[in-house]
């Protein structure tokens, strides 16, 4: 019998987007929540249930599943990830801002 609850969203991630993402969690000058943020897509790509992975990153639940359906979604709209900047602090798969 399967598990109970709604499936998961599958991340699939390009080596180019993960070596990004990998870069960003350990980078010093990423700001936390830019590091935790990668770390949990980074996760979700390797298949991890959400439960498994707010124990292991000691977040919530509700906050995986929510960054695991936000990058699947754009992720699902463009084919890139972009370096974020000061006005596109969301860990997602967007165009790069235009430096004002």
């Amino acid at each position: 019998m399967g598990r109970a609850g709604r499936p998961t969203v599958a991340i699939e991630l390009t080596d180019e987007k993960r070596e990004t993402l990998v870069r960003w969690s350990r980078r010093h000058s990423s700001s936390q929540a830019l590091a935790l943020r990668s770390r949990i897509v980074l996760a979700c790509a390797d298949g991890r249930p959400n439960t498994k992975i707010a124990d292991e990153l000691g977040c919530d639940s509700v906050a995986v599943g929510r960054w695991r359906h936000r990058f699947a979604a754009e992720n699902a709209r463009t084919a890139e990830v972009t370096t974020p900047c000061s006005t596109c602090s969301r860990l997602v798969a967007r165009p790069a801002c235009k430096p004002s």
